[in-house]
């Protein structure tokens, strides 16, 4: 009886220590993917700096509420930006993609806040 052997469709070692993968050889998607990941810290920093303002124009009534500001975002992406003219092409798609997330989350804590505070005050509104 003769068994049918698919051959591995996995590299073999030698081929995949020969052709290593390059950033910039990767699909745009993984590439705009990682660039996202390596936004995180500042994502995080700066969502850390906005509740801090936000919690300062309501210590302070009299203050006009501060807009957003990102400046860890936008300081990482134009690092990564001058790493590779091809990675400026995915740089647009991922600031957006990470800025859209930090506005999510400012507005999602914000209306916590303001249940917060709209219960420590002991009113409805």
């Amino acid at each position: 009886m003769e068994e049918n052997v698919k051959p591995s469709t996995m590299p073999s070692q030698s081929q995949a220590l020969s052709q290593p993968s390059r950033f910039l050889t990767l699909p745009r998607e993984l590439r705009q993917k990682i660039l996202l990941l390596s936004l995180n810290e500042a994502y995080m920093y700066d969502l850390e700096f906005n509740i801090l303002l936000r919690h300062l124009d309501r210590c302070l009534n009299g203050l006009p509420r501060s807009p957003l500001f990102a400046p860890n975002i936008m300081k990482t992406a134009l690092a990564i930006r001058m790493v590779n003219t091809s990675i400026r092409e995915d740089l647009p798609y991922v600031i957006e993609k990470c800025l859209v997330r930090f506005e999510g989350s400012m507005v999602r804590l914000e209306g916590s806040m303001a249940v917060r505070d709209m219960l420590m005050r002991g009113g409805s509104g």
